[in-house]
């Protein structure tokens, strides 16, 4: 019996003493998104392998209100801190998509709709090449 208890203590040990990993990718560089228009946008950054002009699917903003954190206000910037570089440089085919909407048509439309007559304000498909060449900034118009 002392066993049992003794090796189901030592499991315990184990388990609480090997923590989380230390290799979480570090962020490494900061892309803006700048709005120097005079409405109110929303936004959408996506990781692709290759660039694709298809707006994803199912939505990217479900339910109500969730596109709070995509709305970038008339003449605004927001920045984004992520391991970019890296992803760029673990695979050199990737392309960061960006896509600007107009917030009245997203808070209008359906994603649907949206998508099937691709009601965009403007698309990037940035290499790392570009970010550099654009000092990693995104602007609309």
């Amino acid at each position: 019996m002392m066993r049992v208890i003794a090796f189901i203590l030592l499991l315990f040990v184990l388990v609480i003493s090997t923590g989380c990993p230390e290799n979480f990718d570090e962020p490494d560089s900061t892309v803006v998104l700048k709005n120097t228009s005079n409405m109110d946008i929303v936004h959408l950054m996506e990781s692709r392998l290759v660039a694709d002009t298809a707006l994803p699917l199912p939505t990217p903003f479900p339910g109500e209100g969730n596109i709070a954190n995509s709305i970038i206000p008339a003449d605004s910037s927001r920045a984004y801190t992520d391991s970019y570089i890296q992803g760029f440089e673990e695979n050199p085919n990737k392309v960061l998509m960006i896509w600007f909407f107009s917030r009245d048509s997203v808070e209008q439309l359906s994603w649907d709709s949206i998508v099937t007559n691709y009601q965009i304000l403007r698309r990037y498909d940035l290499t790392l090449n570009d970010l550099e060449a654009m000092n990693w900034t995104a602007e609309y118009p």
